[in-house]
């Protein structure tokens, strides 16, 4: 980024392919989600939580049922 804060066009590029490669989509409703640095986030749109992916659904579904189960 240049001094007057503007960026050229290959810079915009980078910044979009980046936002694209973070965008999740809600499993219940479809809106898309932009997680960039959490592993879920509740929708905005229906109120369900968004996973980044199934690994990380699983270990909070796994953490929950631990609780429940008191162990």
């Amino acid at each position: 980024m240049n001094y007057l804060g503007k960026r050229n066009l290959k810079e915009d590029i980078r910044y979009f392919d980046n936002l694209a490669k973070c965008r999740v989509y809600c499993s219940n409703c479809g809106h898309s989600i932009i997680l960039a640095t959490r592993d879920r986030t509740i929708c905005s749109n229906c109120g369900l939580w968004v996973y980044k992916d199934e690994k990380t659904r699983f270990k909070y579904e796994l953490k929950k049922e631990m609780i429940k189960n008191g162990k």
